[in-house]
């Protein structure tokens, strides 16, 4: 994004920036970051939120793998199992 944004005719909006400036808006000091494993192993969150001041958690690796599963294998495809919603419910 560095050696795009500068040469853009357009404005760009960072998710991880929008994020991280609204939970300071709303007082939150961490954050749990969770989606795809490739999101959760970046540095797209954890970047801006520290940025930000904000603390942040990840799931361990076995949660990590339930949910990258769950939303390659189930989400993607409109799926919806008893085990998927009882693994994200808690």
């Amino acid at each position: 994004m560095g050696f795009v944004l500068p040469r853009s005719p357009l404005p760009w909006l960072h998710i991880a920036e929008v994020v991280a400036e609204e939970a300071v808006q709303r007082g939150f000091s961490r954050i749990g970051i969770t989606g795809t494993t490739w999101l959760v192993d970046s540095e797209v969150y954890p970047e801006k939120l520290s940025g930000c001041g904000l603390e942040y958690l990840r799931p361990t690796a076995e949660e990590r793998d339930d949910i990258g599963r769950i939303i390659m294998e189930e989400l993607v495809r409109s799926r919806f199992t008893p085990e998927a919603v009882r693994i994200s419910s808690g």
